[in-house]
């Protein structure tokens, strides 16, 4: 502080320092100063996802000479969001569904929340699906859930998924137990979440019905055709395979004498002059 020939006044000239920063070891080409005793906050965009940084800091002295680098914080950036997820198997009531991912960090060990939603019913033509609120249906860390459906009246399924790594928190890192098979924190508020994957949404699988109408045509003492109708929810169903079951005595299993998509089937190789018991089976990538 410098005194004036004012004893009333005072004036002075803060110190004034200059500072550099350095992303990963490699220095800012700009500097910023700081008064003495002063604090600022700095932000830092355009940083790369799913990345580790370590930030440094040094500061140039009065003698215009910089100082040595000394560690100001190390953090990683979120997640990427994971791709959209796919439907890998459906069968009967149960469904399998699988996304991927890009990772960065090798040593992470990453957390998938899956969420699904049932669509409504009835939904506007032409418009965006109404459904059911979402709902967490897994907390893992493997690539793929395998969930099975409580409600089959419902037209489709919806899915999304969002990932955090397990020691990242909201209150800070957290140590994380490598050989745990399972995530360790039910708090899923705890967690620092990724973006939603996009949503996927595939057709609520079911069980084909059994296949209807069944009769004979063309019966003869060796041989026979075989002829029936689709199920009643075929439309549910792409592709429809059928399997005959014949039984020669009550009480014994029947035995599956053939697979056809079509509708009908030759039964050939009949015993003359005996009872025979006759069944057919649908079956799809859906279920059985």
């Amino acid at each position: 502080q410098n005194p004036t020939d004012d004893p009333s006044l005072l004036i002075w000239k803060p110190e004034v320092t200059e500072h550099q920063l350095s992303i990963n070891t490699i220095p800012s080409p700009s500097t910023f100063n700081l008064d003495l005793d002063t604090s600022t906050l700095l932000t830092l965009g355009d940083l790369t996802t799913d990345t580790e940084f370590r930030i440094q800091v040094r500061e140039r002295d009065r003698n215009q000479e910089w100082r040595e680098w000394h560690d100001l914080v190390a953090f990683e950036t979120l997640p990427y969001a994971p791709s959209k997820p796919i439907l890998d198997e459906r069968r009967g009531t149960h469904v399998s569904v699988s996304w991927n991912l890009k990772k960065n960090c090798p040593h992470a060990n990453y957390v998938y929340c899956v969420e699904m939603a049932y669509s409504k019913k009835k939904t506007k033509k032409g418009g965006p699906i109404e459904h059911e609120p979402f709902q967490v249906v897994g907390v893992l860390y493997e690539q793929c859930v395998k969930i099975e459906l409580q409600k089959m009246d419902l037209p489709k399924c919806l899915f999304r998924v969002k990932v955090a790594k397990e020691h990242q928190a909201l209150e800070g890192p957290r140590n994380v137990d490598a050989t745990a098979t399972e995530p360790q924190h039910d708090d899923l508020s705890a967690y620092l979440w990724s973006r939603y994957s996009p949503v996927a949404q595939f057709k609520t699988p079911s069980v084909p019905d059994h296949p209807t109408g069944l009769r004979i045509t063309q019966l003869r003492d060796t041989s026979a055709t075989l002829r029936w109708r689709k199920p009643e929810n075929h439309r549910f169903h792409t592709s429809l395979s059928y399997k005959i079951h014949l039984n020669l005595k009550y009480g014994e299993r029947f035995v599956t004498v053939g697979q056809t998509d079509a509708l009908f089937f030759n039964l050939t190789m009949l015993i003359p002059n005996n009872h025979y018991r006759v069944a057919v089976t649908a079956e799809s990538s859906m279920g059985v």
